[in-house]
């Protein structure tokens, strides 16, 4: 069976935080966990029209 990773820049921006802040990972270490990321998944991007939908979607509960 095949998979379709995708991963978005709120998540990578999230774990750089936590490498950063609690694990206290150097740049490179950090850097070479996101190429290992990037390489099997696929980019998403989070803009405007992304947050604008997904508060539209929470509205709708």
């Amino acid at each position: 069976m095949d998979y379709h990773c995708v991963v978005s820049t709120q998540t990578l921006n999230e774990l750089c935080n936590v490498c950063i802040k609690k694990s206290r990972f150097s740049f490179e270490k950090i850097q070479n966990i996101l190429e290992r990321i990037l390489v099997i998944c696929d980019l998403f991007v989070v803009d405007k029209d992304t947050i604008y939908n997904a508060l539209k979607v929470h509205s709708l509960r």
